[in-house]
């Protein structure tokens, strides 16, 4: 498994009160979150329920963060709690596609990617768009493959593909942004707190 793509991950304890990401406190270990494969209820844990919140800036290391993708999803009463399920992918909208679009890419990608971001949106805008697009909405049915991975928000797609040559490549390194060796669905997590600390 990659190190670069799949970064070990754990989460504030409920009861922890620091001062937030900023702080260099922040808890050397805690629990970590499950994957798709691991949770209870599988995949199937996420079907049925409407999304509350959205945030493409999800982690911290201390001084910055790996841009992980989340989505909030609904309490489902005597089943599953209110929670978050994350791509803990970095830079994870830069791997998603929404109705065969990026969600985003690196400033100088966009003449060759369509995008659901506008080129030069400012972060409140960038919110904006992301909740106008998932807000809402229900994840109706999902496929999940070693490789690629499709959840149906009503009529609408939110994929990974399986092709690499699909997504926009690395800005820097130009490397393409291509899971190799991992699955899936231990890229996809389910966080109680959405407050998600990563180390290397």
């Amino acid at each position: 498994m990659s190190d670069r793509i799949i970064i070990p991950t754990w989460e504030f304890p409920k009861d922890w009160e620091g001062s937030g990401y900023s702080s260099f406190e922040i808890p050397s270990e805690g629990p970590i979150p499950p994957t798709l494969r691991e949770v209870r209820g599988g995949y199937k844990r996420i079907l049925d329920r409407t999304i509350t919140e959205v945030c493409n800036c999800m982690g911290t290391y201390g001084m910055g963060g790996p841009g992980f993708f989340g989505l909030k999803l609904e309490k489902l009463p005597k089943k599953y709690p209110e929670e978050w399920l994350v791509l803990k992918l970095w830079g994870a909208d830069n791997w998603l596609h929404y109705n065969n679009k990026i969600l985003d890419c690196h400033p100088n990608q966009h003449k060759d990617f369509k995008t659901v971001i506008k080129p030069d949106s400012y972060y409140t805008e960038i919110q904006k768009i992301y909740d106008k697009t998932f807000i809402g909405k229900k994840i109706t049915s999902a496929i999940i493959r070693n490789k690629s991975s499709r959840f149906s928000l009503g009529r609408n797609k939110l994929e990974i593909k399986e092709d690499p040559v699909s997504r926009p490549p690395c800005a820097g390194s130009g490397e393409l942004r291509d899971l190799k060796d991992c699955n899936v669905l231990d890229c996809w997590i389910i966080s109680k707190t959405g407050r998600l600390v990563v180390g290397y």
